[in-house]
């Protein structure tokens, strides 16, 4: 059989023929073409037809100035695919700006060299956590015509630059012990709060050693300053200054020296605080040492005790505690004690002292015994019904009247003295008419009293 009566025979003989014809007329064709090319003027419209691939060249951003193309019918010198135009390169990225908490943003910075100032136009403007309608608010409030810093505006509200920031409250369990008046923060992300409620939401977290001014303490809280922190109040609560006056800014200064005066009014508290404190413990030892030596003065004779110097330093210690302080009524139980023990010892050393003999004493008449001679008359007062007349006061004595008695200077009521043994003194008279002496009573004394 023919060779060629076999198609498949006859495809896979014939490759290797065909590819070197196609190498054959490719090479005797590009001289020609590159010949023809050369003479004539390039195309504007058309391209050139193209005899071997070329590499596709890179998209041209549009920012930068764009590369020149080689012309698309020249082949390449050497037969290799590499690309004759340059890469293009990209435009430069601005750096985003980066925005400090609290101050604004950069664009707001660089706008102005001194920045807007805002007037407070309401009563009591809120200091809010955030630019929102139902935002919750920090516990300053901004008092009317107040002058404040201010920054951007966001969402109906304006930022506020207060000048320490805003107060606020942080756990004492992430912060470090207050050292003239400023703590700082113990943690990567320390929750600053805008009340003392651990149960809500943060206003913003706090980094690693950031600085807190103290303004007070409450329970487990501190309540202190960020100046890191942001504050917004109402557009409608506050008229802006872009370009404020000198006295605008002395005014701006005034709310700076105002929130420093907050902590300096809490640092000497705590400076009070602690010299109470230090006094405290320096009149706790003194009483301790005068309960000591009380106790020393005990243990010796009774004659030897010296409690002195004891009621020196308590008398002293008394006019420095209060009267409220704990050692008030211990001071005064160990005077009372001390008290006790002097009059103790003073009586025991009557006791145990001989007995002077008095000397140069006036003498003395000795008493003598009233025998009841000195009376007029001794008898019970009686008074006696009148027959026709009136009744009529008698003294008298075994069932017999010895006197008529009456008291013509009316300093007795003889009616206090009826049924009464008395001893009567005064003058004596017998009237022709009358059966009795009449005794006029100068003084009269009971004696006794009927039983």
């Amino acid at each position: 059989m023919h060779p060629c009566s076999h198609p498949r025979r006859v495809i896979a003989g014939s490759a290797p023929l065909v590819t070197g014809v196609l190498a054959f007329v490719t090479a005797i064709a590009a001289p020609v073409l590159a010949q023809e090319n050369s003479s004539q003027p390039a195309p504007t419209q058309q391209p050139a037809p193209v005899v071997t691939p070329v590499a596709t060249p890179a998209p041209v951003n549009t920012q930068a100035p764009a590369a020149t193309p080689a012309p698309a019918a020249q082949p390449p010198a050497t037969g290799t695919a590499e690309a004759q135009d340059p890469k293009p390169v990209p435009p430069a990225q601005p750096t985003p700006a980066v925005q400090q908490p609290g101050t604004g943003t950069p664009a707001e910075a660089s706008a102005t060299t001194t920045p807007a100032v805002g007037s407070v136009l309401v009563a009591e403007a809120r200091v809010k956590c955030w630019p929102t309608e139902h935002s919750p608010a920090f516990e300053e409030v901004l008092a009317q015509s107040t002058l404040v810093r201010v920054g951007r505006s966001e969402s109906g509200h304006r930022l506020v630059l207060l000048p320490l920031g805003p107060a606020g409250y942080v756990s004492k369990k992430f912060t470090t012990e207050p050292v003239e008046g400023k703590v700082k923060t113990k943690g990567k992300a320390v929750a600053f709060r805008y009340r003392p409620k651990s149960g809500e939401a943060p206003v913003s977290a706090l980094g690693e050693g950031a600085e807190l001014l103290v303004l007070g303490e409450q329970d487990d809280w501190w309540k202190v300053r960020s100046a890191g922190i942001e504050a917004w109040v109402a557009d409608a609560d506050v008229q802006v200054f872009d370009q404020p006056s000198a006295e605008q800014q002395a005014a701006v200064e005034q709310l700076a020296a105002a929130h420093r005066q907050q902590s300096d009014a809490w640092l000497a508290r705590q400076a009070e605080l602690a010299e109470q404190a230090r006094k405290a413990t320096e009149n706790q030892k003194a009483y301790a040492a005068a309960e000591e030596a009380f106790r020393n003065e005990q243990s010796k004779p009774l004659a030897e005790r010296k409690f002195e110097e004891i009621e020196a330093g308590l008398a002293k210690l008394a006019t420095e505690a209060a009267a409220d302080s704990p050692l008030a009524n211990g001071i005064a139980s160990l005077q009372k004690k001390i008290s006790e023990q002097k009059w103790l010892a003073e009586a025991v050393a009557v006791r145990d002292a001989e007995p002077v003999e008095p000397k140069d004493l006036p003498k003395v008449n000795p008493l003598v015994r009233d025998n009841l001679e000195r009376f007029d008359t001794i008898g019970w007062l009686r008074w006696r019904r009148g027959l026709t007349g009136p009744g009529q006061y008698v003294v008298e004595k075994g069932g017999q009247d010895l006197f008529v008695v009456i008291c013509s200077s009316n300093r007795y009521d003889l009616a206090r003295f009826v049924d009464k043994e008395v001893g009567v003194i005064g003058p004596k008279r017998r009237p022709s008419n009358e059966s009795l002496r009449i005794l006029d009573i100068d003084k009269i004394e009971v004696l006794g009293i009927r039983r």
